[in-house]
């Protein structure tokens, strides 16, 4: 997945998105440690992951076999 890399006015909205008021030189500060964050997160999205078995169907008992 290519993802842009954050700049101020992408950062600016999503600052406002999530109500927050922060100063521009706050926000300088924040860029490079989201970007770092947001790139780890497309790391991991690009990890192919088999099925899950649903909780309900794990038996965790240790029985011998008959």
């Amino acid at each position: 997945m290519l993802r842009p890399p954050l700049d101020d006015a992408r950062l600016k909205t999503l600052v406002d998105a999530a109500g927050l008021e922060l100063p521009p030189e706050r926000r300088e500060v924040l860029r490079p440690v989201l970007d770092g964050v947001l790139q780890q997160l497309d790391r991991l999205y690009e990890v192919q992951v088999d099925e899950t078995v649903p909780v309900h169907s794990f038996d965790a008992r240790w029985e011998a076999e008959r």
